[in-house]
């Protein structure tokens, strides 16, 4: 059953990401029931620079409760990038380790992007896919580099899909690679 407000209709926050407050849900058994989403947290360092997660999707299984977002047509995405240089690695640190993970680099149209909150944005996937999809073949650790070095400077967008084994949940960060 999906989280709810009681008359079947799916809550979920501005900008596609999910409410982690408790949200009344339909369990399985036709009662009212608490549904509590605590997916694990993602961070993108870089030296003293840090960028946490913007939680695109969950889909959290409990007693109770099945939660699942999945905006189809745009990411959100930090309005101020996280920075690096040219041929760097940043660090991906996760609160709760992995049994799979996936990790993409796309170029949005960062021109378009509309301003959902005064920290978030909303870039659009493109049509028919991500433009420019690069696999950075992630491992499902709690910590690991990023193999952004292989990038050209430019602006990103970087996905993580993970896995584990309460549920999944899908993470975005924006990124701008430049000149050393």
């Amino acid at each position: 059953m999906a989280c709810g407000d009681g008359a079947g209709r799916d809550v979920a926050s501005p900008a596609g990401q999910l409410d982690t407050a408790t949200q009344t849900a339909a369990p399985d058994n036709g009662k009212t029931g608490e549904c509590k989403i605590e997916p694990p947290e993602a961070t993108l360092r870089f030296g003293q620079r840090e960028q946490t997660d913007v939680l695109v999707s969950v889909d959290w299984p409990g007693p109770d409760c099945h939660t699942t977002d999945h905006p189809f047509s745009t990411l959100p995405l930090s309005a101020k990038p996280i920075t690096i240089p040219a041929g760097a690695r940043p660090e991906l640190v996760l609160s709760v380790a992995p049994s799979s993970l996936r990790a993409f680099a796309w170029t949005p149209d960062f021109q378009s992007a509309e301003t959902t909150e005064a920290d978030r944005i909303e870039v659009s996937f493109g049509e028919p896919n991500r433009p420019n999809l690069v696999d950075l073949a992630a491992e499902p650790l709690i910590r690991q580099l990023l193999p952004l070095h292989m990038l050209p400077v430019g602006e990103y967008a970087v996905e993580v899909w993970g896995q584990w084994t309460e549920g999944s949940a899908a993470f975005a960060f924006r990124v701008k690679i430049e000149s050393p």
